[in-house]
């Protein structure tokens, strides 16, 4: 990890452990300067996540996600980011204009 990245994890879309390590695999990184990038894994653009606001008492964070993949500069809206527990695994969920998507930690 680099010094600029606070943390960097990879996931796998809920009950698809096979997707880890594969193209299929998606990540969610936050920075230092507490923007972030996601990658929902496969053909999807990776997301840029800027101005984060947390949502007090929820454990959310906000943001606003700018598409960012292959020259692209598309704005995504709102992306709200969960991070959460399920079965005692760690997740993380992700709503956006697209759905909402829940993701278990790769081992």
């Amino acid at each position: 990890m680099s010094a600029s990245q606070v943390s960097a994890n990879t996931y796998f879309a809920l009950g698809q452990s096979d997707q880890c390590g594969t193209y299929f695999e998606a990540s969610y990184r936050i920075d230092e300067d507490n923007s972030a990038n996601y990658f929902p894994g496969g053909e999807a653009g990776s997301v840029k996540l800027v101005n984060p606001v947390l949502v007090k008492g929820l454990e959310t964070v906000l943001y606003d996600g700018v598409i960012v993949e292959e020259g692209v500069n598309e704005s995504l809206g709102r992306v709200q980011v969960t991070p959460s527990r399920y079965a005692n695994d760690e997740v993380l969920i992700v709503t956006s204009e697209y759905g909402t998507f829940i993701y278990q930690k790769c081992p």
